[in-house]
Formats: C-alpha cells, sequence, structure tokens
C-alpha cells in the first residue's frame, strides 16, 4: 500500500510528526485560547481514531498491538475529555497534550528513520 510515493508506515510516521504532534502541541500550548470548533473537532477525531484502532485489532493489522490499544485506552478518553470540557479544561491534561506530542513527535521521527 502506498500514500503519496510512500510506504504505509512512513506515510503514518510523517502524519504523526506533522499533523498528530503539531496539534497536540497547539492544544497543550494555545489551552483555553482553543476555538470551541477546535475542540469538537478533536471529539471527531476520537471516534475517527477508535474505529480505527478497534478495526486494527480486531483484523490483527498491526504486529505491536500495544499501538492500537494506546490509542483507544489513552488518547481517545482524553480527546473526548477535552471535547467535553473545552476551555474548562484543567490545567494538567494540556500539560499532558505537550508531553504525548513531544512523544509523539520523537519516536515518530525515530521511526521514520529504523525502518
Amino acid at each position: 500500500m502506498s500514500f503519496f510515493g510512500l510506504s504505509y508506515f512512513k506515510f503514518l510516521f510523517l502524519f504523526h510528526i506533522f499533523v498528530v504532534a503539531v496539534i497536540f502541541f497547539y492544544v497543550g500550548f494555545a489551552r483555553k485560547n482553543v476555538p470551541n470548533w477546535f475542540f469538537n473537532l478533536l471529539g471527531i477525531l476520537a471516534i475517527i481514531i477508535i474505529v480505527y484502532h478497534v478495526y486494527r485489532i480486531i483484523t490483527h493489522g498491526l504486529k505491536d498491538v500495544f499501538w492500537n490499544y494506546f490509542h483507544v485506552i489513552v488518547i481517545v478518553p482524553l480527546l473526548i475529555y477535552v471535547a467535553i470540557y473545552k476551555a474548562q479544561t484543567p490545567r494538567v491534561i494540556y500539560d499532558i497534550f505537550i508531553g504525548l506530542g513531544a512523544a509523539a513527535l520523537a519516536i515518530n521521527v525515530y521511526f521514520l528513520f529504523a525502518h
């Protein structure tokens, strides 16, 4: 499978570097200044993520299922929480977004060059 001339996994790593990490940093640093429509977008993103990763779990789509469970157990509830509470989200949750953004950036840069 190829996306824009890249293998599926290279595309996935680049997507997490340039989209996911940026979204997480934006929410983490902008905090209460994030517009309401963006919080709603995070809720929609949570639904897409849970459908995709549950599908991958059911079909045994990835060799390392940890990442599927991590998205379902950690990322989705976090996105739903922020989508519900919006600007009333506690500061610690925004800090978690910054940490997850840094983690997404670091691990996907590593995977990009290691694979």
